[in-house]
């Protein structure tokens, strides 16, 4: 199984914390997050919620694709658009940052990873980071 934005993003955390995602790691991410079933749920309860006006929606989430889960975990989601008629324009927005938090139990694959990574967090061999990323999508009334 190809992992291209969890590769990414820890290759990052080892050579440089301080610099902006790269266009590989965004346009992967990007294109994973709006085929994303946790994406599209949330936009669809945020235009629920408030039918005919501006939205704006923040959410914690936690994604079902292995690739987003274990290079994106717990990701603070703002959600915003305003409807033009026949369709809403979105505005999807990201933040969050890349750290392996706590030792996770049980012979999983992402947790064996994940407790592997907090070992080289812990001896300062990789960095934590912060991270955005923001992306446009029109969903149709």
């Amino acid at each position: 199984m190809k992992m291209p934005i969890s590769g990414d993003m820890l290759a990052k955390a080892f050579i440089s914390s301080k610099s902006k995602l790269s266009n590989r790691i965004k346009r992967n991410m990007v294109e994973a997050l709006k085929q994303s079933p946790e994406i599209q749920s949330a936009i669809a309860t945020t235009i629920w919620k408030v039918p005919n006006k501006e939205i704006a929606s923040v959410i914690f989430t936690n994604f079902s694709d292995k690739d987003l889960h274990n290079s994106i975990g717990n990701v603070r989601l703002e959600i915003t658009g305003k409807n033009r008629g026949t369709f809403w324009d979105i505005n999807v927005k990201l933040q969050d940052t890349y750290d392996f938090d706590k030792i996770k139990w049980g012979l999983i694959f992402s947790n064996i990873m994940n407790n592997i990574g907090l070992s080289l967090q812990t001896l300062k061999l990789l960095e934590v980071y912060e991270w955005e990323l923001e992306f446009d999508i029109k969903t149709w009334n």
